[in-house]
This record gives C-alpha cells, structure tokens and sequence, in this order.
C-alpha cells in the first residue's frame, strides 16, 4: 500500500508522465488463477479496461451512489467449494481469469458482506457490480 502511494504522490507532483502512456496493470498469479486489480483514477480504469477481454469474470465494487470503492476482502469458491482466489482488491476493478463453471464470490468492505452465485461461460465474460451501502 505505501507503494502504491508514493508513486501517487509522485504523479500528482508531476515527477512522473502525463499520461499518454498507460502501463499495462500487473497481473497476478495465485494458485494457477490469473488476475488484475486496479481502476484507481482515470489512468488506471483505462488500463484495466484494455486488458478486460483478457479475463472472463470482471467484478466492480461500488457503493450506492456510484462511487468507487476498494481495499474489498474478496474470495471466489469453486462449486465443489474449493478456494479459487483470495485477494484484497488494489482498487474497484478485479478481472479473474478461472475456467468456465459456476463460482461462489464473497466480497467484504467496511464489515459488510457481499455475497453472490456466477457462472464464467467458456466463451465471453461474467460481469457483476457489487455494491456496498454509503
């Protein structure tokens, strides 16, 4: 996280470019699940957007209202249970890569929890809003 903020910190003083180049976001690896996390201010959202086709389940976390919300303690089961992704999300924005079937998502900000039912299709995506009183 203090990372994450020092670079911040360093584009809003102007010490880094101003944004005409957008790095691709950095994709993960956890248990053999590829996945991305970001969508923290303009530069980042586009980014995540020009890898969305990359990822067949894209979860955005939102509150009532429509702002963005991160730091949300995600978790994505498969059917048979099994843990497939346990990840704290860098920003609202969380592309998965998981084989197609149908997943379990619980997603927790500010101690509340999110649950849902999902099916990844083996062509296309599964897309889905969670969202979080204000």
């Amino acid at each position: 996280m203090t990372n994450r903020r020092s670079w911040r910190a360093m584009y809003e003083m102007g010490c880094l470019n101003d944004g005409a180049y957008t790095a691709r976001p950095v994709q993960r690896v956890q248990g053999g699940v590829a996945y991305v996390s970001g969508g923290v201010g303009q530069d980042e959202v586009d980014a995540m957007r020009s890898v969305a086709a990359d990822y067949n389940l894209r979860l955005t976390f939102v509150e009532q209202g429509g702002a963005y919300v991160s730091d949300v303690d995600t978790r994505i089961r498969s059917a048979s249970g099994a843990v497939s992704l346990a990840v704290v999300s860098e920003g609202p924005l969380l592309y998965v890569r998981l084989p197609s079937g149908k997943y379990q998502v619980s997603a927790s900000y500010n101690g509340v929890i999110r649950q849902g039912t999902l099916v990844v299709p083996a062509h296309g995506a599964a897309v889905r809003t969670m969202t979080w009183p204000r």
